[in-house]
């Protein structure tokens, strides 16, 4: 493929401005920004690693308080990937929390979707907790199942060095990381 038909794919990210109501969604979804592990070892994304070591961490922790907030503010139900869970106090009403795995984002919003559909729940519009420069790549996925996804009023975008993942271990790689994700969606030309 061309670099201009990889970066012709992408638009402008939505501004909370661009939405006058965050009232009108139907559920918050909450996906996570890296971890933190009790003790780090060759394989953390192993299922066993990760249910024995993984912490939600300093970005997690931030985004936990936004989807709180947002449940708070506007009565919706929490979708959280588990490491933001996990940084909620426990009588946190959280409708729907992912499989404690190593899970891409795709993954994630499918098992959203599918406990979503489990209980009869339809929907159309969610307001998307992420990390900034992980926002629109999540918007991106979700529009191609069918939701719109919102974001916050502040997105959330600092970075903890301690709160990596094995491909991502700086801001500037989480960017990359994130943007080549993003090519990998865009339509053949």
């Amino acid at each position: 493929r061309r670099v201009e038909s990889l970066l012709g794919h992408f638009k402008r990210c939505p501004q909370f401005s661009d939405y006058p109501m965050l009232a009108s969604a139907d559920a918050v979804f909450g996906f996570a920004c890296g971890y933190r592990m009790k003790k780090w070892s060759n394989a953390p994304t192993s299922e066993a690693e990760v249910k024995a070591n993984r912490l939600p961490g300093a970005n997690n922790a931030v985004l936990a308080q936004q989807a709180h907030l947002l449940h708070l503010e506007h009565k919706l139900d929490l979708y959280l990937q588990f490491e933001i869970a996990l940084a909620l106090s426990a009588d946190t009403a959280i409708a729907f929390t992912s499989s404690p795995k190593n899970l891409g984002t795709k993954d994630v919003a499918r098992e959203f979707l599918a406990h979503a559909e489990s209980i009869g729940k339809k929907l159309s519009k969610v307001i998307v907790v992420a990390h900034r420069y992980h926002f629109e790549r999540c918007r991106l996925l979700l529009q191609g199942m069918g939701i719109s996804g919102v974001p916050t009023r502040d997105q959330y975008s600092g970075f903890d060095p301690l709160e990596s993942q094995p491909r991502a271990m700086s801001a500037e790689e989480m960017i990359v990381n994130d943007f080549a994700s993003m090519a990998g969606m865009a339509p053949d030309a």
